[in-house]
């Protein structure tokens, strides 16, 4: 539907040439949304929340649990899962993941020490994502990275760079 549009438009403007090429562009697009959408995670049962992120006294917790002190309070954020199942079955909403901002100037909140299967936030598509890193590889301009959800069928369709990573997963509260 959308591809014809396109399609209709483009000839009437007098791009005919362009029309087809974007004609099959757009449906490219729409054929992958189609296979995205039946691979959609299914909700399965995570555990429950037992405890109320309101109620969490953020340096109180980075005591208890012995985190470095050179870590500052202002370093840590206390976040809000959105309820997407892409992590499931590890945390989902209203799960409180504690997080550390990266990069810190000691290990192992440095860039060169994440490793494959840390859990990181980092910004894609505007906004922010939480997911497992899949791999690793270098090249000329530094490390790159592939992510994925853990529920999701599929790894993520971008890489990222270090400058996009913001947090580093360190605890969950439930």
């Amino acid at each position: 539907m959308w591809a014809n549009l396109f399609l209709t438009l483009a000839r009437l403007f007098g791009y005919v040439d362009q029309s087809i090429e974007l004609a099959d562009k757009v449906k490219q697009i729409v054929a992958l949304e189609a296979e995205l959408a039946k691979e959609a995670p299914i909700d399965i049962r995570s555990p429950r929340d037992f405890i109320d992120h309101k109620k969490i006294d953020k340096i109180a917790l980075m005591k208890a649990i012995g985190l470095d002190p050179r870590i500052k309070h202002t370093d840590v954020q206390l976040g809000i899962v959105k309820d997407s199942n892409s992590m499931l079955p590890m945390f989902d909403s209203p799960h409180t993941p504690m997080l550390i901002r990266l990069p810190q100037p000691f290990e192992p909140y440095r860039y060169e020490d994440l490793t494959v299967g840390d859990v990181i936030v980092f910004e894609a598509l505007g906004r922010n994502i939480i997911h497992h890193i899949f791999s690793i590889e270098e090249d000329e301009q530094g490390r790159k990275y592939r992510t994925k959800g853990l529920h999701n069928a599929r790894r993520d369709p971008w890489s990222i760079r270090d400058s996009h990573i913001k947090w580093v997963l360190n605890l969950i509260a439930y």
